[in-house]
């Protein structure tokens, strides 16, 4: 009886043990969830390679809200030149490199650049020009766009979608393996590059000139 007493701590001590490792494993042990919010210099475009959920909405005062463990905070860096806000791990190959929520605010946007993992969401965007580059695997997601003209860049295996909008021009570059669909969305004219696997998502009725060398495709919807 005390044999199977015995065994039975032991399991237990094995349980308690892993469920240990495992909290750990989702961020440092000890460090508490904080939010950090600081206002910035106005900026008009952003570069964030961070594995990051990132939200931008259009606000009178420039600012960066974070939101995640103490530790994978403070190894984050941001500030603003040239009127783009750069964000960053301090170190590259960030032992901390945990997942945090972002969420940036300015008064108008135009470029848009995202690297590492995570995600983009923009719900609401409306400007005479709007450039976004895409590399690694983030997702970028456009709620409503409209604008004059429009360029994408997918080199990662991350995927735009525009859900909803009305562009003029627009140019998309697919040389990865993600897609790139704006096939919801009412756009005049479109210049489409595929060298990638990633295929290309549009409206039947946009004028289409296409360029295509890699295996990726154009499919037109109605």
């Amino acid at each position: 009886m005390k044999a199977f007493g015995s065994v039975i701590i032991a399991c237990l001590s094995i349980l308690l043990a892993a469920n240990f490792f495992l909290s750990c494993n989702k961020r440092p042990c000890g460090a508490p969830y904080v939010e950090h919010y600081q206002e910035v210099p106005d900026f008009r475009g952003f570069d964030a390679d961070l594995n990051a959920k990132i939200t931008y909405t259009y606000g009178a005062v420039p600012g960066v809200r974070i939101h995640g463990d103490s530790a994978t905070l403070s190894a984050i860096g941001y500030h603003v030149t040239g009127g783009i806000l750069v964000l960053r791990y301090k170190k590259p190959n960030a032992v901390h490199a945990r997942p945090v929520t972002v969420i940036l605010t300015s008064p108008a946007l135009k470029t848009v650049s995202v690297a590492g993992s995570g995600s983009l969401v923009m719900p609401v965007l409306s400007a005479p020009e709007l450039t976004v580059k895409m590399a690694g695997s983030s997702n970028v997601v456009i709620g409503s766009l409209e604008a004059g003209r429009a360029s994408v860049s997918v080199l990662g295996s991350g995927n735009f979608i525009m859900e909803s909008g009305t562009v003029q021009q627009q140019t998309v570059s697919a040389a990865g393996s993600g897609y790139a669909d704006m096939s919801n969305c009412d756009i005049t004219a479109a210049a489409v590059s595929i060298s990638g696997s990633g295929d290309v998502y549009s409206r039947k009725q946009t004028d289409v000139q296409l360029q295509q060398t890699g295996s990726g495709r154009l499919i037109r919807k109605e």
